[in-house]
């Protein structure tokens, strides 16, 4: 279901706890003291983001969630600006900047022309991971990005969720191996 704004602090919970160990994230929040909070902060990001660009899922146990971006909706505002500022500031740091803005535009860049479902987050509390929660979730975004005909696409650093993608029918269309660790990007 489409979740509403009491359930952001559930989200931000299980998506926290969810990419804590998640080294596509690690590459932004850093690997030290206070990586968990900056983590925190950047899942706060995405989710307003998609609030306003996207969908934001939580399935009906709250356990499992989804950030849905639609990037060609995405449009410069004070509020969007804001919550740059705030990621950058709380998150990013202006020493990695640069890095952390190469990498977005390297990512970007090899991303489907057109109008793209982009599934940039979804996870399920790890204590009940394995129940299928994930896998509900994931067909009904895979339904509603073909109700608005939008090719559904995402990356992963996470290998093991591989085959698991590849289940859905996603398929896989590139390798990046620029940032000490594969990423796979795959489109359905």
């Amino acid at each position: 279901m489409e979740a509403q704004i009491e359930h952001k602090g559930r989200i931000v919970e299980i998506l926290t706890h969810a990419f804590e160990n998640n080294k596509s994230v690690l590459d932004i929040v850093g690997e030290n003291k206070g990586s968990l909070l900056r983590l925190k902060y950047l899942i706060e990001y995405a989710v307003n983001v998609c609030g306003h660009y996207g969908r934001v899922m939580i399935s009906d146990d709250q356990n499992a969630c989804a950030l849905v971006l639609f990037p060609d909706r995405l449009q410069m505002s004070f509020r969007y600006f804001y919550w740059n500022l705030k990621l950058l500031t709380q998150v990013i740091g202006f020493g990695n900047l640069r890095k952390v803005i190469s990498r977005e535009i390297r990512i970007s860049d090899l991303h489907p022309k057109g109008e793209i479902y982009y599934l940039w987050f979804i996870g399920v509390l790890p204590d009940v991971q394995g129940k299928g929660l994930g896998s509900k979730l994931l067909v009904e975004l895979i339904a509603d990005a073909e109700f608005m005909e939008r090719k559904i696409c995402l990356e992963t650093s996470t290998v093991k969720n591989l085959p698991w993608y590849r289940r859905y029918g996603f398929k896989a269309y590139h390798r990046l191996d620029d940032f000490g660790y594969p990423l796979y990007f795959f489109c359905c």
